[in-house]
């Protein structure tokens, strides 16, 4: 999977289009999986239109940063199945928004981590900013909601209202995964 052009260490973009969008879909299976087996359909559905969501911000991220990542950095190694586990946990607590709004935040405090240890050695350092900032306000989000959550049902669809706006945000209106300005 890794490539041997010039010792090079990252992905061609076929092969981290490949892996991101296999890693997209079995997460997806998982949310699917989440929402699915949760109690009350009401309660979890503004929980499961998060995660999907973020599926639609994975299907972009993952095949962009697989390619530009070095595969050979140990730190990236040992974290990426980390937040991958968190995906799973995520997906897990779907119908529980005390748990998810938990899950959340560790989730995207995971992404923070990897993309600062990535500070200093990734060459395009504005792609590298805003990635960042995306993921604080994720943090952000995770940190927020439970304050939401006193509002009841609302609050949950506060909280998808936020992130259905930082989606529009980083797709559209001011897209972060653009490969050609990379």
């Amino acid at each position: 999977m890794i490539t041997s052009n010039m010792n090079s260490a990252t992905m061609t973009p076929e092969q981290a289009t490949s892996r991101g969008r296999i890693a997209t879909v079995f997460f997806s299976g998982l949310g699917l999986l989440g929402w699915y087996f949760a109690p009350d359909k009401t309660v979890s559905l503004p929980m499961a239109i998060m995660y999907a969501l973020l599926m639609i911000q994975t299907w972009f991220s993952l095949p962009l940063f697989f390619r530009l990542i070095d595969q050979k950095d140990m730190r990236q190694r040992i974290i990426d199945p980390v937040i991958g586990v968190a995906y799973a946990l995520l997906a897990y607590t779907i119908g529980n928004p005390i748990l998810f709004t938990f899950a959340w935040a560790i989730f995207f405090t995971l992404t923070v981590l990897k993309y600062s240890m990535l500070v200093g050695t990734f060459s395009n350092t504005t792609l590298l900013r805003r990635k960042l900032m995306a993921n604080i306000l994720g943090v952000a989000l995770g940190l927020a909601m439970p304050t939401f959550l006193g509002f009841g049902l609302i609050g949950e669809w506060i909280g998808v209202i936020l992130f259905a706006g930082a989606c529009v945000q980083y797709l559209v209106l001011r897209p972060l995964y653009v490969t050609d300005k990379v």
